[in-house]
């Protein structure tokens, strides 16, 4: 059985937490970020024993890799800051998290530390950076390529030839037809319809797409 360390918490930790057992896998531990108030750790607690877990707790500096530990991040925004003060200070590489009902096409490039959901599937020659999440019944098409922390949220429908920027959020049921561009750090919202490509840093909502407002590229990610 894998052991998985799960750096951070927030509420994508259950989905985290899923897809590991999905795969026959155990969480070890939870590392960082744990300088929470004790109602927060009391509902992390909670949320725990829902799925069935007693988890140890660890604090960054007790953090110490092992060879026989597969790890990856139990939250979505500011991951991209996490992960790359771990990966200078340890050295460590991170896995990807699977879902075993989702499916990867022929000639699909994959980077470090990707996480893909349940009855997603990802359409031949994609290529999929580092961190990138893909959450559950979520579709990309052929050709797409999805850049490093670029999130898609459950439901997402992303056609063919499409590229996602860097940091980009994709929302719960938006659409995106072939040969779109959305730039870096733009926010896509909830059941949008996108036709036309969306520049760096802003948030675009509406069917068919309008831009809603600027989106600060410090505070999200």
């Amino acid at each position: 059985m894998s052991q998985w360390v799960v750096f951070g918490f927030g509420n994508y930790l259950s989905d985290i937490f899923d897809i590991i057992g999905a795969r026959q896998g155990r969480v070890k531990a939870i590392v960082g970020n744990l300088n929470y108030s004790e109602e927060k750790r009391n509902n992390l607690s909670r949320r725990l024993s829902l799925l069935g877990y007693e988890v140890r707790y660890w604090q960054l500096e007790d953090f110490r890799p092992s060879s026989e530990e597969q790890y990856c991040c139990g939250f979505i925004s500011g991951r991209d800051q996490l992960a790359t003060r771990l990966k200078r200070e340890y050295e460590i590489r991170f896995a990807n998290l699977i879902h075993p009902t989702s499916y990867i096409g022929l000639g699909v490039s994959i980077g470090e530390g990707f996480v893909m959901g349940p009855h997603s599937v990802v359409a031949p020659n994609c290529r999929i950076g580092d961190f990138v999440i893909i959450n559950r019944a979520t579709s990309v098409g052929h050709d797409s390529s999805l850049g490093d922390f670029a999130t898609l949220a459950p439901g997402a429908t992303i056609g063919g030839n499409v590229g996602i920027g860097r940091k980009s959020v994709v929302g719960i049921g938006a659409t995106i037809v072939n040969d779109v561009n959305i730039g870096e750090n733009a926010i896509v919202g909830a059941g949008s319809l996108v036709l036309k490509d969306v520049p760096d840093h802003v948030v675009v909502v509406g069917s068919p797409t309008h831009i809603l407002r600027r989106n600060n590229p410090v505070a999200n990610c």
